[in-house]
């Protein structure tokens, strides 16, 4: 008996003197091979492409191989599950068994979808994140990553939290949290605030945020209003944002 699960049935009869069956006249013969497929024992997940937007809209295509002990293709219907520490699946999540040439397969396809961050956690390039895909069965996983980019700054997607007045010669806080043009953070960009005070320079922190300690002026320096500007950029592409502020006795 064979143990690579694979069963190989033949039939033979009698035939008349046209039949032959391997070589021999006057028999009739068939056969025929089939899967005696075992348990999930391997996987193998693969992602294409492996590099995507960070804009939640992007998509990449999963694909986990499984095999039984035997390397044969398991039943259709074998549950796999897909998990990732950012984006989503959509699509079936049960094995099909299907051909590729002349192999059969065994696999659960799905395709994720990338997402927004809130956090970036390279800080010196545009890749932003990277999402782990992982695919188990119920003996055996797999991981792959994709990775998630993001793209040039945004003035409209980055917010100034500063105040709208503060008394004259008081300390107060302006920050601007930096975003991309998807949305997410940009860290290790140097911000510059421009005003009627001395010029300053801060870079973005993993969440994007630079912060800047300033004090208003003395009474009567200065006009009642002013201008906050902030300038910065990332991967050569500049922006600017900027906010009123107002001085009062």
């Amino acid at each position: 008996p064979r143990d690579d699960g694979i069963v190989y049935v033949k039939a033979t009869t009698r035939g008349d003197s046209t039949t032959s069956c391997g070589g021999i006249p006057g028999w009739i013969c068939n056969s025929v091979m089939f899967y005696n497929s075992g348990p999930a024992s391997s996987i193998i997940v693969s992602a294409s492409p492996s590099v995507l937007d960070a804009d939640g809209l992007d998509i990449s295509e999963v694909t986990a191989y499984v095999e039984d002990i035997n390397r044969n293709p398991v039943e259709n219907g074998t549950d796999v599950e897909f998990r990732t520490n950012l984006g989503s699946f959509g699509g079936e999540k049960e094995i099909t068994v299907g051909t590729s040439g002349e192999c059969v397969l065994s696999y659960a396809h799905v395709t994720y979808t990338s997402q927004v961050v809130n956090l970036d956690e390279y800080c010196l390039d545009n890749q932003v994140a990277e999402a782990d895909i992982t695919a188990q069965t119920e003996y055996s996983s797999d991981m792959t990553i994709i990775d998630l980019l993001g793209t040039i700054c945004s003035a409209g997607n980055s917010v100034i939290d500063a105040p709208d007045q503060i008394t004259y010669g008081l300390m107060f806080f302006a920050s601007i949290a930096v975003k991309d043009a998807f949305g997410n953070p940009i860290c290790n960009s140097l911000v510059k605030i421009s005003w009627s005070g001395t010029p300053d320079f801060k870079s973005t922190n993993a969440i994007g945020i630079a912060s800047f300690t300033l004090t208003a002026p003395p009474p009567d320096t200065v006009s009642t209003m002013d201008y906050l500007r902030f300038e910065f950029e990332f991967d050569g592409d500049e922006c600017s944002k900027g906010k009123s502020i107002e001085f009062i006795p």
